[in-house]
């Protein structure tokens, strides 16, 4: 039942499919699929550019942040969010630079 109301759907949808060839139906669901929900659904989540850490970022970094808080440190670095902070002292750390 389902798979006629399916079929009838797709067949006004998509005229130009042959529709009475069974056996490979799953693909023409598949491409129509992939048509439809790539308009709907496959937009990118990532709204931000990803920016390198400078030299001088980093310096501050070591210098300032077992003194001041990680509200501070977003202050300090406006371009930068806790977790971009918090991310890039575990990667110092990982590579042995040291913090003041």
């Amino acid at each position: 039942m389902f798979t006629q109301l399916f079929l009838n759907f797709l067949m006004c949808i998509i005229p130009e499919i042959d529709y009475n060839v069974k056996y490979n139906f799953r693909g023409y669901v598949k491409k129509y699929l992939d048509i439809v929900v790539r308009s709907k659904y496959n937009t990118p989540m990532k709204k931000y550019i990803n920016k390198p850490w400078t030299d001088k970022e980093r310096k501050h970094l070591a210098q300032y942040y077992h003194h001041a808080s990680i509200e501070e440190m977003c202050d300090r670095l406006p371009d930068r969010t806790e977790q971009s902070i918090r991310n890039q002292v575990n990667y110092l750390k990982k590579r042995g630079i040291r913090f003041k």
